[in-house]
């Protein structure tokens, strides 16, 4: 972290000293906390402060502090603001010239999460999905005259699909399923292994694409997609819920990957886990998303 402070410093001292220095505006910003490293633990249990803070090549010497109640989706509104254009974008108020929602709102959190169907409605993603089709060489999914890219996790309600994608500023699918009611309606579209496991021990070991739908609470199925061009549907059935089964499968769903446990001869790399006999294991790093080639295995001893 000293090192980085120490990078973005000399960065910023050499933008300065350049002759463009007046006609720029550079901006510190926090993003998010820390990578899963040596140091997340300790630095989650801190208490936390975002960071904004510009410097104007247009006035080098203002060191003003604006002691205003304000939030990190007010960032891009006061840039642009310097920069000529309105004062707000979104939710976003300009921290120069307008009133941040913080202000407005004490409660600003549960504002937004209150807020949050009619966000999605700016999208316009598609209220319902009946019918999908999967590619596998694109990797995408497409119903009701949109495609989104795999893997992707679906809540369905009445007249709303919402998406959930996994990217690296975003859990695991299948931690972010977890979090689900026990009679919300999903579809989930990922690798077989990542599903199989608890609702398809033959596939738990495929790095095939899977599509499972149902209810944590409920019933889940499992379906292997074996066409490059693969078409589904969705069928919700309404059946009784069970605590029990709900709470079996989301504390599977949250399991540690190092924790899982598979029938094999050997390590598999490229799916999580290990054998059933082994106990623990360190050290072992999974293919990334970019690499391709053959799959390589690692025997017990």
């Amino acid at each position: 972290m000293t090192c980085s402070q120490e990078n973005i410093a000399e960065f910023i001292n050499k933008i300065k000293a350049s002759p463009w220095f007046k006609d720029t505006i550079i901006v510190v910003s926090s993003d998010h906390l820390a990578m899963k490293n040596t140091a997340w633990d300790y630095l989650n249990k801190q208490d936390r402060s975002n960071l904004f803070f510009v410097i104007r090549g247009d006035k080098p010497d203002e060191q003003d502090v604006l002691a205003v109640k304000r939030n990190t989706m007010d960032n891009g509104a006061t840039v642009l603001d310097m920069l000529g254009g309105d004062n707000f974008i979104g939710l976003g108020r300009s921290s120069l010239s307008g009133q941040s929602l913080s202000e407005v709102f004490l409660n600003m959190k549960e504002k937004v999460l209150a807020w949050k169907p009619d966000i999605i409605r700016l999208w316009n993603f598609p209220k319902e999905i009946k019918n999908f089709s999967i590619d596998t060489q694109k990797n995408m999914i497409a119903f009701s005259g949109s495609h989104f890219r795999l893997p992707l996790l679906l809540r369905v309600s009445d007249n709303r699909v919402e998406p959930l994608p996994e990217s690296e500023y975003s859990a695991p699918l299948r931690y972010q399923l977890a979090d689900f009611a026990p009679r919300d309606n999903f579809v989930w579209v990922d690798r077989c292994y990542k599903m199989a496991q608890q609702w398809s021990p033959n596939l738990a070991l495929s790095t095939d694409w899977c599509v499972s739908q149902g209810q944590l609470g409920g019933e889940q199925k499992v379906q292997h997609v074996d066409k490059t061009q693969w078409n589904g549907k969705t069928e919700f059935k309404d059946t009784v819920i069970d605590m029990v089964r709900y709470k079996g499968n989301v504390d599977s769903l949250k399991t540690v990957d190092n924790d899982i446990r598979y029938k094999a001869d050997s390590f598999i790399f490229n799916v999580a886990g290990a054998p059933e006999e082994v106990k623990s294991f360190s050290g072992i790093s999974r293919p990334e998303a970019w690499a391709a080639g053959p799959t390589p295995s690692l025997a017990r001893r």
